[in-house]
């Protein structure tokens, strides 16, 4: 949707992977359908641009959090279920488990 004019430096937890250099930061949208149909933009401010880079979006959950949106990412936690809520909208993305990583269809 937009750039910024910054561009970061992303460091990998591991010294067997070089960093990415100069990745812009960005805002961009994406588009969910919940099982009812109901279909809804994702903007997501100040997040990391790699274009073609990856296949998924990644979404941090610090990040969401900040902003207020709940984020239930543990699978052993029963009181929520697996789940992004966003209070000021009401609304709730379902999230499964893709091997370790929560997970929800964007396109």
């Amino acid at each position: 949707m937009a750039f910024t004019d910054e561009v970061v430096d992303v460091t990998p937890f591991t010294d067997r992977y070089t960093a990415l250099r100069d990745v812009p930061i960005a805002t961009g949208a994406t588009h969910i359908q919940l099982h009812d149909g109901s279909e809804y933009v994702l903007v997501v401010n100040q997040g990391l641009w790699f274009g073609e880079e990856l296949e998924v979006s990644l979404l941090n959950p610090y990040q969401l959090r900040a902003s207020g949106v709940h984020v239930w990412d543990n699978p052993c936690d029963s009181k929520h279920p697996l789940s992004i809520y966003d209070p000021q909208l009401s609304l709730r993305i379902p999230m499964e488990m893709v091997g370790t990583f929560c997970s929800f269809a964007t396109r």
